[in-house]
């Protein structure tokens, strides 16, 4: 129960990071609301560990979820849509892609 005290910034993000990836799998819009939250968290968590080059990619996320969000409520492709719609990658990109991750 000590550690769950002492660690509560960590544990929450982590509660954050279940909870963003729930509505990531979702298609949901508030997914970059609370991945902004877990990220804002772990710059916390890592600065304490004194773990600066991981906290400085957390920057990126907080970044990245901004934009994120910013980009899914406001950058309509015309005036009759509300939202980018979301695609799904063909079976062809998708092994073009794991190739280039394997080398």
């Amino acid at each position: 129960m000590n550690w769950l005290l002492e660690n509560r910034i960590e544990l929450s993000g982590f509660i954050l990071s279940i909870i963003y990836l729930y509505l990531s799998v979702k298609q949901n819009v508030w997914c970059w609301f609370f991945g902004f939250l877990c990220s804002v968290l772990y710059v916390i968590v890592f600065f304490n560990s004194k773990l600066y080059a991981d906290m400085s990619l957390q920057f990126y996320y907080v970044m990245v979820s901004i934009y994120g969000w910013w980009n899914w409520i406001f950058g309509k492709k015309s005036e009759t849509e509300k939202t980018i719609p979301i695609i799904n990658i063909s079976k062809k990109t998708a092994m073009g892609l794991f190739f280039v991750f394997l080398l």
